[in-house]
């Protein structure tokens, strides 16, 4: 084998080179779940209702009585029910708040997925006029709790409009 510039005086060693490292996998992709907040109103015992509990685990809490709390400790969602059986408030946990893993998903009203202050309000802009942390949209207002450092995402309450 000659190589170019092995003259005479340069013999040419052939240096075993490493193969590049394999590219690391990438991260399994989140589950694409349904929105939440398409159960705010519903009736408990409505067919998509029931599909989209069944779909985020959500089961009533040891000791609530009649099932108007539901709870998704592992996906970081809980709900309550009205009198009636109607959906009045779904709550999503962040950064550990009330033993919950942190909530998963999508923020909802084009929220992002980074639970801070900061984060939030580049992506939905300033909180309606007078409060620190609400927001409104068409068919449910999102009412913000911060952990103590007041950045820290701590729980999103949604409640219908």
């Amino acid at each position: 084998m000659r190589f170019p510039f092995a003259g005479p005086r340069h013999a040419a060693v052939p240096v075993p080179v490493a193969p590049p490292p394999a590219p690391a996998p990438p991260p399994p992709p989140l589950a694409v779940r349904t929105d939440l907040t398409l159960l705010l109103g519903r009736h408990l015992g409505d067919y998509l209702t029931q599909e989209v509990l069944r779909e985020w685990a959500l089961l009533p809490g040891l000791g609530a009585g009649p099932a108007r709390s539901l709870l998704s400790p592992d996906l970081g969602v809980s709900l309550l029910a009205d009198d009636y059986g109607r959906i009045a408030m779904i709550f999503l946990h962040f950064h550990g708040d009330a033993g919950f893993q942190p909530y998963p998903g999508a923020i909802p009203g084009r929220g992002g997925t980074i639970p801070k202050r900061n984060s939030l309000m580049a992506a939905l802009g300033r909180p309606d006029p007078g409060t620190t942390g609400q927001w409104s949209f068409p068919t449910f207002t999102m009412f913000a709790q911060y952990a103590a450092d007041n950045e820290n995402l701590l729980r999103l309450t949604l409640r219908a409009a």
